[in-house]
Parts: structure tokens; sequence; C-alpha cells
């Protein structure tokens, strides 16, 4: 457990009230950010840089993903319900109204807290990462195997 507060602790110093910024801070840098404090290599690292959604989706495309999910699906991690989630594990999100992805992600944090990127509200209305106080607006999540 102690690995994973770690890991938990360096993508909240990194990303929290980061705004979204293509490549550099988006859903799928944090969760690459996590998995390689932990150890991983994440499928879609070397996709190249991208700057905007489309170049996102294209450089996704280009590793032989049609959709996030199946990204992530490839590390072979048990697919969980978002209340069995433990620190360092990563949950899926509802896109928010993107045409291009499926789901956006976002990280389980110590005490039933997530880190992840949200554009309403809560993030002042500008794309940003949040963290939440439960991970009840998440779909679904993986267990990662520490």
């Amino acid at each position: 457990m102690i690995r994973r507060a770690e890991a938990c602790q360096l993508v909240v110093d990194r990303f929290h009230h980061q705004p979204l910024e293509w490549f550099d801070a988006d859903c799928s840098r944090l969760v690459h950010e996590l998995l390689l404090a932990l150890g991983f290599k994440t499928p879609w690292a070397g996709v190249g840089r991208y700057t905007t959604e489309q170049g996102a989706a294209k450089a996704l495309r280009r590793k032989g993903f049609e959709t996030l999910a199946a990204a992530v699906d490839t590390l072979g991690f048990d697919r969980i319900a978002p209340a069995m989630a433990w620190p360092a594990d990563i949950l899926a999100f509802n896109s928010h109204g993107s045409q291009l992805f499926d789901i956006g992600l976002g990280v389980s944090l110590p005490r039933g807290h997530v880190l992840t990127m949200l554009d309403d509200e809560r993030a002042g209305n500008a794309p940003q990462f949040v963290v939440l106080d439960s991970p009840a607006d998440a779909l679904f999540g993986w267990r990662v195997q520490v």
C-alpha cells in the first residue's frame, strides 16, 4: 500500500489543478505517469506528440487502439466496480461530450478520493484536474496489480 500511496502523491503533485494541455496534462498522461511510478509501461507510450483532441485520438489509433478503454484493457488488469477501488487503481469516467473518446480516466486516491479531469462547475467550468470526494461519478475501474 505504501507504493500505491507514493504513486498517488506523485500524480497529485504533478496534476492537481493543472489545466488541460493535450499530451502534457491530459487523462492518458495522468495514468501513464501513475503506471510508470508503479513500474509499468503503458501500451500507448511513444504515440508521438499531439496538441488537440483529434491528434490524441489519431495517436491512439496509430498504436492500434480504437478506444481508450481498449488501450487500458491491454494491461490485463481486472475490471472492478468504482466503489471497490484502492489507491492507485484506474477509474473510467464519462468523457463529457467528447465525440472522439469513449471515456476519460482518473486515479483513485487514499481515503476514497479521485483525481480526474473535469470541465464543469466543480472545475470552475474550465478543463482541469480536480480531486473529487468519491468515485461516485465513475463508470468502472481497473485494479492495478502492484
